[in-house]
Order: structure tokens, then C-alpha cells, then sequence
């Protein structure tokens, strides 16, 4: 059996579009929580659109919810990777607690880096 390794970063990683699609590399969008909404980086709100927003108010951040991590991981799975690397912005109490949940869910421990 031929061993395929997945790539994932979160949406801080400042790689193109065009760089993440060329490359393979699947990446988890950071939540940008404002007082009075909420956006998925890169998805529904651009690293432009953050900067021109700071004048007004800097948001918070936090890491994508145990669905999205989810959905994320099972397409990977079936896509046959058995092997996950992940280049995460996050704090290392949020690691474990990713690991944990991809361990629980879909690939051994053993098989994923961060």
C-alpha cells in the first residue's frame, strides 16, 4: 500500500490560492469574530478586508469548530491519505485537543504531525 500524506495549515498561512490548489494543500479557515459578526478568513472575508477594518475594530480569532475539523479530515480520508502534516498557527493546549479529535475520528495518533 502506497502511503499518501496529506498537508493542512490554517488560512493564516499567507500561501496564494493558486499556491495552496497547485501543491495539494488543504487548509482550515481561522473564524475572524467581530463585537457583531462572524467570517470565515479566506472564505467569506479577505486578509484585505480584515486590514481595512482595523481602524474600526481588531477581532479575535479562533480556531475552526470540531465539525468543520470534521468534514475536513473525512474528505482527506477518503481521498486515501493516511498520513496527516499540519503547519498550525494555533497554541499547543489547541493542537492536542485537534490531534484528539482526528485521532478519535479518523487516523491514528501515530500519523499526524503538527
Amino acid at each position: 500500500m502506497s502511503e499518501k500524506i496529506a498537508v493542512v495549515t490554517d488560512s493564516t498561512c499567507d500561501l496564494s490560492k493558486e499556491t495552496l490548489e497547485e501543491r495539494g494543500i488543504s487548509f482550515l479557515p481561522l473564524n475572524i469574530i467581530y463585537k457583531d459578526s462572524e467570517y470565515k478568513d479566506r472564505v467569506n472575508i479577505s486578509p484585505q478586508e480584515v486590514y481595512e477594518k482595523f481602524s474600526e475594530e481588531i477581532p479575535s480569532t479562533s480556531m475552526p469548530g470540531p465539525d468543520e475539523i470534521k468534514r475536513k479530515y473525512l474528505k482527506l480520508k477518503e481521498s486515501r491519505c493516511n498520513h496527516i502534516q499540519g503547519y498550525l498557527f494555533s497554541k499547543p493546549k489547541e493542537k492536542e485537543e485537534l490531534r484528539d479529535i482526528i485521532e478519535k475520528n479518523y487516523i491514528s495518533k501515530e500519523k499526524i504531525n503538527f
